[in-house]
C-alpha cells in the first residue's frame, strides 16, 4: 500500500492511468479475502439453514406424535422412550430417508406397536419372539442416537418390564400433550414487529456488548433466531427474536455501518477495504455530481416501488437538460458545467420529497424519480421545481452564468420498466429543449409526434446498445498520388443493425443520439471495440497505418470519457500513433478550449488528429493557427462540387495552400470516379478517400 501511495503522489499529474492500476493490483488482493470471507459466511448461512430444515422436521414429528397419540393416554415408558431418544431417531430417519421411506414408517410403527402392546385391553398379547425383536430394534436404533449408553439400558429395561408384565393396569400412564408440547412464543407488540420487519440479512448493528459492529448473516423462522458474523465472517452472536428486540428496544443494539469497524479490529486493511467500496460506489454513481448513475438509477427505482406503501397514485419519471451559458451568450466549459450541475444536484434533494431518487442523465442533465397522484400533479411539481431552480444565481470564480432549463415527464401507475420510462421523459425533455417549452409531458395519446418518434428512436438505441447490435466496418484512406492505393490508414465507420434486422442510417442513429444527449455511449463502444481489435491482433495493426475513429463534441467534452481514453493508453499495450481521432470543425469551434485540452493530453501518448468537415465554418482558418493537426479533412459539399463551381475550387484551392504551409495532409473524400481523382490530384491534395479507392469492409476482415 506504501509503495502505490508513493507511485500516485508521484504520477497523478502526468499519468492518471496509475490509479487504474493501483485499482486492478489492489482487486486482486482484495478479492481473494473477500471471497474468503464469502465462504465463511456461506457456510454459516448452510449451518443454518440445516438447522432450521431440522427444526421444521422436529416440529412436524412433534405434530404427528400429538396426532397420534394425544386420544388417550400413554404409557410412561413409552414417552420415556420417546424424551430418551426416539425422537431423534423418527428425526433422523426421516432426515435421511424421507418422511415417506420405508424407514420412517418402520419407526412410526415402534411406537405404534408399543402402544398397542401396552395396552391393558389388548385381547391377544404378542408372542416372546415378537416382543424380542421389537427389543432388539428399539436398542439398536437407539445405539445410532443415544450417548447416554446407561440411559439407553435403563429405557429398554423399562420397555422389557412392561411388554412382559402381565397386568398392564399396574404401569402408569399421562397425556402425551402434557409431556412433550414445546412453550410458544409471545405475541409481537406492534413496535416489535415494526422492528422485526426492519431487520434485514445484511445489516451491521451495534451491541454494547461486543468492540465492533456484526453483520446479520441469517434469520429463521423456525425457531426465530438471529444469527451475526464479525467482519472475518466468523459467527459471534446466535439470538432468538424475544432477546434481540429487547436488546433493540433498550438501546443495547443499534443499527449502524461497518466502516466503523476500529481500524485495528479489521481483519483487512482499511484502506484496501475503503478503495473496494469507492470503487463500488464509482460503478454505480456519477463522479461528478455525486448522484446515480442510470443503471444504479433504475435498480433503485424498483427496490423503492417494490417496497412502496402507496396505494394510490402513482409515480413521475423526469429528466432535465441543462443550457449553461456565460451572459454574452458562450457555452460553459466543462469546467465551468460540472461544479455548476453539482451545485444544481446538491440542490435537488431540498426541493423533491423525501423518497425521490436522483441520477446523472446525459453530459448536462439530472433525472429523478418522485411519487405523484396524477400526470398533472407531476407536471405541476417540475414547474415548481424548474421555477425555483432558474431563480438560483450561478456565480463561478466571479463569473455570472444562465442556466436555461427544460423538463420532460412520463407519469405512470408502476415502475416496471423504468428504462422505457425514462427514455420517454428523455425524448420528452429534448423535445422541451427544441421547442422552448419548460416542460413537455410524455404520454401515448398526446399530439406531438416529434416526442413520440423521437421516444421510439430512444427505445431503438437503447435496444442496440443493450444488444450489442453495432458493427464496423473500415475504409482506407490512400495517398492521392498513388496508383497502387495502399492505405495510409482506415477510417472506422460505425453500422447499426436494429433487433429486427431492418436497416437504420448511422447519420440518424448519430443524430437522435446526440439530441438525447447519450452520443457519447456510441463513441465509448467504438473506442472499445477498436482497442479491443487492436490488442487482439497486434501483428496486423503493426502494417497499417492505423486507425481513424470519429469523436462528437459531447465526448470531446466530457472529461470522464478524456479519462477513459487516457487509462486505456496508459496501459502501455497500444501504440498511440495508431489512433487517429477525427472531430468535425463545428465541434471543434464550439468547444475550442476543451478540444485543445482533450488533443494535448492524448497527443503525449503519441495520438494523431483530423480535423473534419472543414472548409464551411465561419472561424475555420482561425481554428487552426491553436491546433496541431495531422490532417485536414475538406468538407464533402466543397469537394462534390468543385467541376461545376469555381468558387467551391477557388475555396478548396485555399485550403490546400494553407494545410501545406502549416504542414498538415489534406483528405478528399466520396471519390467516385477517376476524372473526381485526377482533378484532385491535379490540385495538390494529399490523400484521398471513397468507393472509387476502396469500399467499406467489415473491421474484423483485416486480419
Amino acid at each position: 500500500m506504501s509503495r502505490w501511495t508513493d507511485r500516485i503522489n508521484a504520477e497523478a499529474d502526468k499519468n492518471p492511468g496509475v490509479f487504474e492500476e493501483a485499482r486492478t493490483q489492489l482487486e486482486r488482493v482484495v478479492k481473494p479475502l473477500l471471497s474468503e470471507r464469502a465462504a465463511r459466511v456461506f457456510r454459516l448461512q448452510e449451518m443454518c439453514e440445516g438447522r432450521q430444515n431440522a427444526e421444521i422436521v422436529k416440529q412436524r414429528i412433534l405434530r404427528e406424535l400429538l396426532a397420534q397419540l394425544e386420544t388417550q393416554p400413554v404409557p410412561n415408558a413409552v414417552i420415556e422412550l420417546l424424551n430418551g431418544g426416539w425422537r431423534n431417531v423418527l428425526f433422523t430417519t426421516e432426515m435421511r430417508h424421507g418422511a415417506e421411506s420405508d424407514d420412517a414408517r418402520e419407526a412410526w410403527q415402534v411406537l405404534r406397536q408399543l402402544c398397542g402392546w401396552l395396552d391393558p385391553e389388548l385381547v391377544e398379547p404378542p408372542s416372546a419372539n415378537d416382543v424380542q425383536a421389537l427389543l432388539q430394534r428399539i436398542d439398536h436404533d437407539l445405539t445410532q442416537v443415544c450417548a447416554d449408553k446407561f440411559a439407553q439400558d435403563r429405557i429398554v429395561d423399562q420397555l422389557a418390564t412392561a411388554l412382559f408384565e402381565t397386568d398392564k393396569t399396574q404401569h402408569p400412564r399421562t397425556a402425551i400433550a402434557a409431556r412433550l408440547i414445546d412453550a410458544g412464543s409471545e405475541p409481537l407488540t406492534e413496535e416489535q414487529d415494526t422492528l422485526a420487519e426492519r431487520l434485514r440479512v445484511g445489516d451491521w448493528l451495534q451491541f454494547k456488548s461486543q468492540d465492533t459492529p456484526l453483520n446479520l448473516i441469517w434469520i429463521g423462522d423456525q425457531p426465530h433466531v438471529y444469527v451475526f458474523a464479525n467482519y472475518r465472517g466468523l459467527k459471534k452472536l446466535d439470538l432468538k427474536r424475544p432477546d434481540l428486540l429487547h436488546m433493540l428496544e433498550a438501546g443495547e443494539a443499534h443499527w449502524t455501518e461497518d466502516l466503523e469497524l476500529p481500524l485495528m479490529d479489521r481483519s483487512y486493511s482499511a484502506m484496501i477495504q475503503k478503495m473496494q467500496r469507492d470503487l463500488l460506489w464509482q460503478a454505480a454513481h456519477d463522479a461528478a455530481t455525486g448522484l446515480s448513475n442510470r443503471k444504479n438509477f433504475f435498480r433503485s427505482i424498483r427496490r423503492a416501488w417494490l417496497r412502496s406503501q402507496t396505494t394510490a397514485g402513482g409515480y413521475a419519471l423526469g429528466v432535465i437538460q441543462f443550457d449553461i451559458n456565460n451572459l454574452a451568450g458562450e457555452a460553459a466549459a466543462s469546467d465551468v458545467r460540472s461544479p455548476i450541475l453539482r451545485e444544481l444536484a446538491q440542490q435537488l434533494p431540498t426541493l423533491l420529497p423525501a423518497a425521490a431518487e436522483l441520477a446523472r442523465a446525459g453530459e448536462s442533465g439530472l433525472a429523478f424519480w418522485i411519487e405523484a397522484a396524477d400526470s398533472d400533479a407531476a407536471q405541476a411539481q417540475a414547474t415548481d421545481l424548474l421555477r425555483t431552480l432558474t431563480a438560483q444565481p450561478q456565480e463561478i470564480n466571479g463569473i455570472r452564468y444562465r442556466v436555461e432549463m427544460a423538463a420532460g415527464l412520463m407519469w405512470t401507475d408502476d415502475c416496471l420498466s423504468p428504462e422505457t420510462y425514462f427514455d420517454n421523459a428523455n425524448a420528452a425533455s429534448a423535445r422541451a429543449r427544441e421547442s422552448g417549452q419548460p416542460v413537455v409531458m410524455y404520454s401515448s395519446e398526446i399530439n406531438d409526434s416529434g416526442v413520440l418518434a423521437l421516444a421510439q428512436w430512444a427505445h431503438e438505441l437503447t435496444a442496440i446498445l443493450a444488444h450489442n447490435q453495432l458493427s464496423l466496418n473500415c475504409q482506407p484512406v490512400v495517398a492521392a498520388a498513388d496508383a497502387a492505393r495502399t492505405p495510409l490508414y482506415y477510417e472506422v465507420l460505425l453500422h447499426p443493425t436494429a433487433h429486427d434486422e431492418r436497416a437504420i442510417a448511422t447519420g440518424d442513429l448519430i443524430d437522435v443520439a446526440a439530441r438525447l444527449q447519450r452520443i457519447t455511449e456510441i463513441d465509448r463502444w467504438v473506442v472499445k471495440t477498436v482497442l479491443h481489435w487492436m490488442r487482439e491482433h497486434a501483428d496486423r495493426l503493426a502494417s497499417i497505418g492505423g486507425l481513424a475513429i470519429n469523436l462528437s463534441g459531447q465526448s470531446i467534452t466530457n472529461p470522464l470519457f478524456l479519462k477513459f481514453l487516457l487509462a486505456e493508453l496508459a496501459r502501455g499495450d497500444l501504440p498511440g500513433n495508431k489512433l487517429i481521432f477525427e472531430i468535425s470543425e463545428a465541434d471543434a469551434v464550439e468547444g475550442h478550449a476543451q478540444t485543445q485540452l482533450f488533443m494535448r493530453q492524448l497527443q503525449r501518448h503519441g495520438c494523431r488528429f483530423t480535423l473534419d468537415d472543414f472548409g464551411t465554418g465561419s472561424s475555420s482558418y482561425t481554428s487552426l493557427k491553436s491546433m496541431k493537426l495531422d490532417y485536414l479533412k475538406i468538407d464533402r459539399t466543397l469537394v462534390r462540387e468543385i467541376s461545376t463551381s469555381m468558387i467551391d475550387e477557388a475555396l478548396v484551392r485555399s485550403i490546400l495552400e494553407t494545410g501545406s504551409f502549416l504542414g498538415i495532409k489534406t483528405v478528399a473524400g466520396f471519390i467516385e470516379d477517376s476524372d473526381f481523382l485526377a482533378k484532385l490530384v491535379e490540385m495538390g491534395v494529399d490523400c484521398v478517400q471513397g468507393y472509387f479507392i476502396g469500399e467499406p469492409r467489415p473491421l474484423d476482415s483485416l486480419e
